[in-house]
């Protein structure tokens, strides 16, 4: 592992690896030493706070940080290219393989098809003369069996639902249904009379009013002045 003491020329080092486990550990390794850099740049920089020139020690602390950093930033930057490039490699090649097994695979079909004699057409099959058939077997005398005559019984029967069983007659439901039916329709009757009332009671006062307008009307022109009369030539 690369120490800080050499920061500027490690972190531009180009680092070999013997083969993709070497890789990962060495982008752990040094993912993990980035953290312990920064934890312990907190540290120091927090220190410096309490000291005199304590611009002057944060920024000291800042560059020994940036430049041990920038050492295990090139460490693991080359590692996880190792990784990309090797991963990309094997699925190259497993395409390679893929291609190569599927032309291979293509190639036989053909050769098969070749070796494989053509297929004779089938030919057309022709009827017998009617001369030649025995007597009594003409297509148009031996017509056969008759077709039996559909069975009517076959069809299904048509579904009848059953009628809803009726209740027994009950006394005492049928007088607190006589009662229900008593109570609604005086309920009906006492509406209906309020209504009449309340209707009864609004025409009454349309009229009044109606009466007081025409005599308000009828006062105002018995005060209204009278015309002068024609004055005599």
């Amino acid at each position: 592992m690369p120490m800080a003491a050499s920061a500027q020329e490690t972190a531009k080092e180009t680092y070999t690896f013997r083969d993709t486990d070497a890789a990962s550990e060495a982008s752990k390794e040094a993912s993990a030493r980035i953290a312990e850099l920064a934890a312990r740049h907190a540290s120091e920089e927090a220190a410096c706070m309490s000291k005199f020139f304590a611009n002057a020690c944060a920024k000291q602390s800042r560059r020994a940080y940036l430049d041990q950093k920038a050492v295990y930033d090139n460490l693991r930057q080359q590692a996880e290219y190792y990784l990309r490039a090797d991963a990309e490699q094997q699925r190259q090649a497993r395409v390679s393989e893929r291609l190569t097994q599927a032309e291979a695979e293509q190639r036989q079909r053909q050769s098969s098809a070749a070796a494989k004699p053509p297929a004779t057409p089938a030919q057309p099959a022709v009827p017998p003369s009617p001369s030649a058939q025995p007597p009594g077997t003409s297509p148009l005398t031996d017509l056969g069996a008759m077709p039996a005559a559909p069975n009517a019984s076959a069809k299904p029967a048509p579904v009848i639902n059953p009628l809803p069983e009726r209740k027994p007659d009950d006394p005492a439901q049928r007088a607190e249904n006589r009662k229900d039916y008593e109570r609604r329709q005086q309920e009906a009757r006492e509406y209906a009379e309020r209504h009449a009332e309340q209707s009864k009671a609004a025409a009454e006062r349309r009229e009044r009013r109606r009466a007081e307008r025409e005599a308000e009307r009828l006062r105002l022109e018995g005060a209204s002045p009278a015309a002068p009369a024609a004055q005599q030539p």
